[in-house]
């Protein structure tokens, strides 16, 4: 309660607080648009890095294996530009001009005993595996191993050869060898990976006399190259021809076994086609007796192999159906795609880190908003209703005439009724707010707070719910008697105490009147000289005077 007690017009200005929402769902919107603006602004730059770092990285490739190709051209013409070694492989070809000759004359000549030996030695201080040795007619009349001499299965399998006929130093694309090729360990196996770097041996009109070519071994520095420039823990770097089919091992030979694109014990070298598979093969393995020639070429070697070099940051999925960014080119004088990619994921990471926090905070906020409107709307309502209680409450306590005072816990006055004023001669604005003790003389003054402080500690009731007889204060100064009835009440959790305070002034004088009437009464009655006697209505004696 409070005096005055809140009017409608009041209670109106507390529930208009509602006002405030449009406001609240304004800064929201405005969040949520700095919110996105930011992320956007983010993801720009992200992808404005990751084309950059795309982009370097395939130039990196491409440009090594450039400076590799070209390393080896040159390491192929001062070979064969060697006196002693050119001497010997004319001599090895003059011997196809004369006649027909078989495999087993070939290797028993002076000339390519002479080759194996020194040209042996100098293959292995250049980082080569072996030569050949082809005539105009593309007759192998030399090697290294035994196996190819003789034959002319070679310039089926690449078109090295011919280039090199044209006058030409050429490193040819990988292909499967046709003879089986010592590993590292020395260990011979069919259907190895091979490379070669071949040069023409002319005369001195320039006529081309013949060809050497060296053998390289793609897997130990073709693929290094490509292996070195790859960054995160998904990127790869790949090479790969016209029909998109790998010519460097993939990174995830592991993987690709797994999802069945990958016999166990093969490398995905020649094994694998850059085809996309319409799903992650990760979470679903290709299935039994599935076609992989159905599928269409990925986005970026669909591209490549029409010779459009890009990058994309938008996203495809690569030959696993894994989303992934990527850059890439094809090399024309190589006729070679060469790629570098890496997973979606990993490339936007922070990027995801960012959005998932920005979401995370979004939703706490739009649930500590809709919480906090929730609670705010039971709080207006526990308020409404408690205005109207009290409002109500004014209205009968208006028309009482008993003094009724509102307290805390602490004895702060929180309301009054009008008679308190015409009681007390205090305003509403002199008592609301201060102790009711501007209400009380001594000694009710001084034991006021000791009763609430006794009350709160204990619970013992000594004036609750009683009536007592107090005297009050009134603004001029003097005192009253009154009669004090006391209840309490909770609000908002805390202890409200409601006072009844009745002024007994009239009561109190009439018998203090009535006292002084039976005190003469009772002098004149025993001072008399008779005998007076008295009697009730039943005949019963009442009173007897001294004289009687």
């Amino acid at each position: 309660m409070s005096a005055p007690l809140l009017h409608d017009k009041e209670i109106g200005s507390i529930l208009s607080d509602n006002k405030y929402l449009p406001a609240l769902i304004g800064i929201m919107a405005l969040f949520i648009a700095i919110g996105g603006y930011g992320i956007y602004s983010v993801k720009q730059e992200i992808e404005d890095n990751l084309v950059d770092q795309l982009e370097l990285t395939l130039a990196g490739n491409v440009e090594s294996l450039r400076l590799f190709f070209e390393d080896k051209k040159l390491d192929a013409q001062v070979l064969a530009d060697q006196p002693a070694i050119r001497k010997n492989i004319l001599s090895l070809i003059k011997i196809t001009k004369k006649e027909d000759v078989s495999a087993e004359k070939l290797q028993q000549s002076a000339s390519l005993k002479w080759l194996r030996e020194h040209l042996g030695k100098a293959c292995k201080k250049y980082g080569f595996i072996g030569f050949v040795i082809f005539d105009p007619t593309g007759l192998q009349v030399g090697a290294l191993l035994e196996e190819p001499v003789g034959k002319r299965v070679l310039i089926e399998r690449s078109v090295f050869f011919y280039q090199a006929l044209q006058g030409d130093t050429v490193v040819s694309n990988p292909f499967i060898a046709v003879a089986k090729l010592p590993d590292e360990q020395g260990e011979f196996h069919a259907n190895q990976p091979t490379q070669f770097v071949s040069t023409p041996l002319k005369d001195q009109d320039g006529n081309v006399l013949g060809v050497l070519a060296f053998r390289m071994r793609p897997h130990k520095e073709f693929h290094k190259i490509l292996t070195i420039s790859r960054f995160g823990k998904t990127g790869e770097s790949y090479a790969f021809n016209d029909d998109g089919l790998l010519v460097s091992n993939s990174r995830f030979d592991e993987q690709l076994v797994n999802t069945g694109l990958l016999p166990p014990g093969k490398a995905s070298i020649f094994n694998i086609q850059i085809r996309d598979p319409g799903r992650d093969l990760k979470k679903k393995p290709l299935l039994p007796n599935e076609s992989v020639e159905n599928w269409p070429l990925t986005f970026m070697a669909e591209n490549a192999v029409m010779k459009k070099a890009g990058v994309n940051v938008e996203g495809y999925n690569d030959y696993r159906g894994i989303p992934v960014i990527g850059a890439w080119t094809w090399m024309e004088d190589q006729m070679l795609g060469i790629a570098t990619e890496i997973n979606t994921d990993e490339a936007f990471a922070p990027l995801n880190t960012l959005l998932f926090w920005y979401m995370t905070l979004l939703g706490l906020l739009v649930i500590s908003m809709v919480v906090g409107l929730f609670l705010r709307s039971r709080i207006l309502k526990t308020r409404k209703q408690t205005l109207e209680n009290q409002k109500r409450l004014s209205s009968l306590t208006g028309i009482i005439f008993d003094s009724v005072v509102a307290i805390d816990q602490k004895g702060i006055v929180q309301s009054i009724n009008p008679a308190v004023e015409k009681v007390f001669g205090f305003s509403p604005k002199e008592v609301i707010g201060k102790n009711v003790k501007i209400l009380m003389p001594d000694p009710f003054f001084s034991e006021h707070d000791s009763y609430l402080d006794n009350y709160l500690r204990t619970g013992e009731k000594k004036i609750i719910n009683m009536v007592r007889e107090v005297r009050g204060l009134h603004k001029n100064g003097s005192t009253f008697p009154m009669e004090l009835s006391v209840s309490e009440s909770t609000e908002n959790d805390q202890k409200i105490f409601v006072g009844v305070l009745r002024d007994i002034s009239e009561r109190k004088a009439n018998e203090l009147a009535m006292e002084v009437v039976n005190r003469e009464r009772n002098l004149i009655l025993n001072s008399a000289g008779e005998g007076i006697y008295g009697l009730d209505l039943e005949g019963n004696t009442t009173f007897v005077n001294p004289t009687a």
